[in-house]
């Protein structure tokens, strides 16, 4: 489908993330959607518009299927929505470092390694489609 963008929204298994997947869907965009577990959440179904992966976004690799699996179903990646992110409820003195590294992983580190192969992409294709234009 020539035109159709594709938008990747990460923590869209609940919330405001599938209300956003949802709102692409009936926007016409193609949607790659992530969460741990989004196959299984019953949230939604794969179908030819919407790829799900699931994977923490704190990882590299997940970050990298996820690029990966827009790229190689629907050819671009148009749109980012890091939506993903983790909030522990109990107080800030309480914390661990094993509650420490869980934020940090998901919430800054997945935020950039998802967003550092999209703009990769982005820009890649904005050069090839000026020199196209030139």
């Amino acid at each position: 489908m020539a035109g159709t963008k594709t938008a990747i929204v990460t923590g869209g298994s609940q919330g405001i993330g599938a209300g956003l997947v949802t709102a692409f869907l009936e926007r016409g965009y193609r949607v790659v959607a992530n969460s741990r577990t989004i196959s299984k959440s019953n949230a939604f179904h794969g179908s030819e518009d919407l790829a799900l992966v699931d994977g923490d976004i704190g990882q590299p690799e997940t970050a990298t299927k996820v690029a990966d699996t827009a790229m190689s179903r629907f050819g671009s990646i148009d749109v980012l929505v890091n939506n993903a992110g983790i909030f522990l409820v109990k107080p800030f003195t309480d914390y661990t470092t094993a509650d420490f590294n869980a934020l940090v992983s998901t919430n800054l580190a997945g935020f950039l390694y998802i967003t550092q192969l999209a703009v990769k992409q982005m820009l890649s294709r904005h050069v090839r489609d000026r020199a196209i234009v030139r």
